[in-house]
């Protein structure tokens, strides 16, 4: 028999407040002025596959980035030599799945807000953040019991969560140097699923995968970047 879970008021304000925030650091990241534009650039989508850890339990992740903003700045770094920086802003969405034997199967999508920094050698960093849903499904035999008393096995058991996720992580892109469309990374995820027996669940995550970004598919207008063009200076 499946008891409904109650919230206690004390995590629905927490919940209200965490959406607000994640929304209000996006309306004013995308406020924000780009040091330098161009609309008539395009700049890919990227799209991703990768192994996905949940502590020592196997699983696998796919998703996809879309650019809507990207801008170029410069700094000198060492020996007076002028590096550029890279910085993208994106829609993020995961598909993730992992299997914990005995316990569940948790399968989650996460839309979210993403936002990426690449050196002019092809070294990046980014973080993510977003809010979805998440699946599970019971690692065992789950039975009821109806009000004449006949006992009967409960398909697919499992509960619906809202899920919490944010991340951070460091790749290689192959486009600046080898002008190749992919990148490797990996990613540490925390995923907080929600209510719990009236709390939040916390699980790390581990994510090691190649992302693909093809030149000719689905682009999209975006700020002027490395992957495509490069403005010349009168």
């Amino acid at each position: 028999m499946i008891l409904p879970v109650k919230i206690n008021w004390n995590l629905r304000v927490a919940v209200i407040v965490l959406i607000l925030g994640i929304f209000g650091f996006t309306v004013n990241a995308q406020r924000k002025p780009a040091p330098r534009r161009d609309s008539s650039l395009s700049f890919p989508v990227g799209y991703y596959l990768a192994y996905n850890s949940s502590l020592i339990y196997p699983g696998v992740a796919a998703g996809i980035n879309y650019p809507f903003i990207q801008f170029a700045t410069s700094k000198r770094g060492s020996y007076g030599r002028i590096m550029k920086i890279y910085k993208e802003r994106m829609f993020s969405l995961l598909v993730g799945y992992y299997h914990h034997p005995g316990f569940h199967d948790n399968l989650y999508i996460v839309p979210g807000w993403l936002m990426r920094r690449t050196k002019s050698t092809g070294i990046f960093m980014d973080f993510w953040a977003g809010i979805g849903y998440s699946r599970t499904f019971l690692g065992g035999a789950t039975y009821k019991v109806d009000a004449s008393g006949s006992v009967s096995k409960v398909p697919l058991a499992g509960f619906n969560y809202c899920m919490v996720a944010a991340g951070g992580g460091m790749g290689y892109d192959f486009t600046l140097k080898k002008k190749r469309p992919f990148s490797v990374f990996g990613r540490l995820d925390l995923l907080a699923m929600f209510p719990y027996n009236s709390t939040i669940y916390p699980r790390p995550a581990v994510e090691l995968g190649v992302m693909y970004r093809p030149v000719h598919l689905f682009l999209t207008r975006t700020e002027s970047g490395p992957h495509l063009k490069k403005k010349r200076r009168r």
